[in-house]
């Protein structure tokens, strides 16, 4: 199938990235870079478009839809806050649904 010609395409990119890395850093090629880690936005980056990667890390070009990227950082910021405000509800009502059986419970052991 296409996702799965994409998934391999992917891997096999992501196989070629490391191992060229590798192979500079064994080199000695890396020194300027030893300090600076790898975020995993940038592996998913060179693994879509390696050209992007490269553009992004030799001369600082940007994306040419920063507007749209930066709109989409903070919707999903924000979707993120909202996520993190249901748990919270989520587990206080769970906390208080607890409380309520264990009250009627032992109303209903007093009773009785």
């Amino acid at each position: 199938t296409k996702c799965a010609r994409s998934t391999k395409r992917a891997l096999g990119n992501l196989r070629g990235f490391t191992s060229r890395l590798l192979l500079t850093a064994i080199s000695g090629k890396l020194e300027h870079m030893s300090e600076r880690v790898i975020q995993a936005s940038e592996i998913a980056e060179y693994v879509y478009c390696r050209r992007a990667w490269w553009l992004r890390r030799t001369i600082g070009a940007e994306a040419p839809q920063v507007e749209e990227m930066t709109a989409g950082t903070a919707y999903h910021r924000a979707h993120g806050a909202a996520v993190d405000r249901a748990n919270v509800v989520q587990q206080t009502a769970l906390v208080l649904v607890f409380l309520a059986v264990g009250i009627l419970v032992f109303w209903l052991i007093q009773v009785l």
